[in-house]
């Protein structure tokens, strides 16, 4: 008999025990609630520009993390990062976040803002997808101008 068989009863026991606790370890393995997958503290890249021009002093740019579900729910604010005097594009920036918060099942995007005194001038057209659902941690965000009647 192999070392790992048990005689008569004990290995009815042992299916029985495997057959209680099967469904959880499925349920365990679907990733139900929050995802057990491994996410990074942090979604990064740069904001590069459409526009030659260069920023003015008071100038500040602002990348937001958005949990997205759906075209009828309005999106969840994850994590921002805003930085003063950007300086020259392309920007770099980091959005830090706790890898908790992030579901497997849900889309991230980022947004990102040029802002001048509290008005934004830049902004990307479109969320740009990061994290989940085959989307990357590390993107390039491309801001155009905003036209003056929607900012």
């Amino acid at each position: 008999m192999p070392p790992f068989a048990f005689p008569g009863r004990a290995r009815r026991m042992d299916r029985r025990s495997a057959l209680l606790l099967a469904p959880g370890v499925l349920l365990a393995g679907c990733g139900l609630g929050r995802s057990a997958a491994r996410f990074p503290p942090e979604v990064s890249g740069t904001v590069s520009s459409r526009e030659r021009a260069a920023l003015p002093p008071g100038a500040a740019l602002r990348v937001t993390l958005y949990e997205t579900r759906g075209a009828s729910a309005a999106p969840t604010f994850i994590a921002e990062q805003t930085i003063p005097k950007p300086g020259a594009v392309p920007i770099r920036f980091r959005v830090a976040f706790p890898p908790s918060v992030i579901d497997a099942r849900a889309g991230y995007a980022l947004v990102a803002r040029i802002e001048v005194e509290g008005t934004t001038v830049l902004a990307n057209e479109r969320p740009v997808p990061v994290l989940t659902l085959g989307n990357p941690a590390v993107v390039e965000i491309v801001v155009a101008r905003v036209p003056a009647g929607a900012r």
